[in-house]
């Protein structure tokens, strides 16, 4: 017997199973709170990936920054606090200067950090967040 090779999930930045989520579950005003907090708008990302192809730590990121704001966009709050691509983001501007929407990727980022702290959510390397204070 043959197994069949596992899907792999293009929106992450490392090989893995692909992820089912229920978008029946969807908070349909994050989006709405992350442009409020950051001053930017989720919505305007194409998915390019551009942000990806500069940041110099997209290889320790379990989503690429673009994947970040698709799971806002589809308002998946747990998904969108719990992930450590917005923990390992310090923040350098290089995905901004690169971005053709003009996101200030790092405010968004900034936001979604702030609203894990606020809500307790469970950050999978806790020291990180002694950097982030």
């Amino acid at each position: 017997m043959t197994k069949k090779p596992l899907m792999m999930d293009p929106m992450k930045s490392h090989s893995s199973p692909l992820i089912l989520i229920e978008l029946a579950k969807s908070d349909h005003t994050l989006r709405h709170e992350v442009n409020e907090r950051s001053g930017e708008n989720v919505g305007l990302c194409w998915h390019c990936r551009t942000c990806a192809g500069g940041c110099p730590y997209v290889r320790a990121m379990d989503y690429h920054p673009h994947a970040v704001f698709r799971l806002v966009q589809l308002g998946l709050r747990k998904e969108a606090l719990e992930n450590s691509t917005i923990w390992i983001c310090v923040s350098c501007n290089t995905c901004s200067i690169q971005c053709p929407a003009a996101i200030d990727i790092p405010a968004i980022m900034d936001a979604l950090r702030h609203m894990a702290v606020e809500e307790g959510v469970k950050i999978a390397q806790p020291e990180i967040v002694k950097f982030h204070e």
